[in-house]
């Protein structure tokens, strides 16, 4: 006996098949992850963010991240100047495996916020299981006028990504993952804490002292050999026998 549905329900088979045949199938959700880290007072620094999936399929990553103060800071963290771009060299970087070595560019960036971007060198689908690296950031922290170090100890940032126009993750059948870049729930998005520590640098003071004392220590030591080379010569001329007895 044929199987038969209410005529109430027509409708929404229709549309539920209609969907099914219609729509592209949307990826599942990409977990973008900052990694905390902490950053020298008025010093350079860096950022790694990891990327991770339930075996999706990845083929083009682009992205925008941003900084934003979370205790008020007196102080300032930005985006460097000079991103090195080096993160694709790493055995880990998402795309390493087919890798495109001019790939890894970037798109806009301002001190507050980047984007940039990279693909597979054959277009192809890498598959996204366990973190791998996405991205490696370059950090610059800058002290306020008339901070020092010891008062910018301990204020925080916090990176994260932004829902630009440029942020999307797509694969070969191009299927871009809106979890990863429109949800921002903490399923798909771990923002990252970056958190200012004093520089270790000597004040000019015990700088002198370090100097004054490496002169001190090279003097010791001349002084020693000289001392040396003198008991180890003969006080005079040596008396050898002659030929003739």
């Amino acid at each position: 006996m044929p199987l038969t549905y209410p005529h109430r329900f027509a409708p929404t088979v229709a549309i539920v098949f209609f969907f099914i045949a219609c729509c592209p199938v949307v990826e599942a959700a990409l977990v973008i992850t900052v990694e905390g880290n902490t950053i020298s007072a008025d010093q350079a620094g860096y950022v790694n963010i990891y990327i991770s999936g339930n075996g999706d399929g990845l083929n083009l990553a682009n992205y925008t991240f941003g900084i934003s103060s979370v205790s008020g800071p007196a102080s300032t963290l930005e985006f460097s100047a000079t991103q090195l771009l080096n993160e694709n060299l790493a055995g880990n970087y998402v795309f390493y495996d087919d890798l495109d070595l001019s790939g890894l560019s970037i798109y806009d960036q301002s001190n507050s916020e980047l984007e940039q971007g990279d693909t597979t060198l054959s277009f192809d689908d890498v598959t996204i299981t366990t973190p791998r690296l996405l991205a490696r950031l370059e950090l610059q922290h800058l002290l306020s006028f008339g901070q020092t170090p010891a008062q910018a100890a301990g204020e925080t940032f916090e990176i994260t990504l932004l829902s630009r126009p440029g942020t999307f993750f797509e694969n070969a059948g191009g299927n871009i993952d809106t979890n990863a870049t429109n949800a921002f729930s903490a399923a798909s998005f771990n923002p990252g804490t970056i958190t200012v520590s004093a520089s270790a640098v000597p004040e000019p003071s015990s700088l002198l002292l370090f100097a004054a004392g490496g002169v001190a220590f090279w003097g010791k030591r001349r002084s020693e050999r000289n001392r040396k080379k003198r008991l180890t010569q003969p006080s005079h001329p040596c008396e050898c026998p002659s030929n003739g007895g």
